[in-house]
């Protein structure tokens, strides 16, 4: 899976010269199984940015952010996720130097973000 998601980073780099990121939402997996910490420390090896998000939101997890007896995510959690990307895309371009004076902090310890080049 890691292979995957690096030749997707490629392309998201090669076409768009964009920033790509990697959103681990970890419904009913156990928070801090091998496996999760083996494909983090895969993809961050691969210098490719990732956001753990039961590290972040870690109240993500309750049923208010789900839609009852079916299990998909609701727009309550839709909502605090895409404040998380506004917040970490924001954060990255200030500190890239490309602008974004005065965007809020997602004060994310678990970001991933390579600090050499543009990735």
């Amino acid at each position: 899976m890691s292979a995957i998601i690096q030749r997707s980073r490629d392309i998201v780099r090669e076409k768009y010269d964009a920033p790509f990121l990697v959103l681990l939402w970890e419904l009913g997996l156990k928070a801090d199984s091998q496996d999760t910490d083996w494909l983090i420390q895969s993809l961050n090896s691969a210098h490719v940015n990732v956001i753990r998000l039961s590290k972040v939101i870690p109240g993500l997890q309750r049923p208010e952010y789900y839609i009852p007896s079916d299990g998909h995510p609701n727009g309550k959690a839709y909502n605090e996720v895409a404040k998380l990307i506004y917040n970490w895309f924001n954060t990255r371009e200030r500190e890239l130097g490309n602008g974004a004076d005065g965007a809020p902090d997602c004060g994310n310890p678990d970001w991933r973000t390579p600090r050499s080049g543009r990735r």
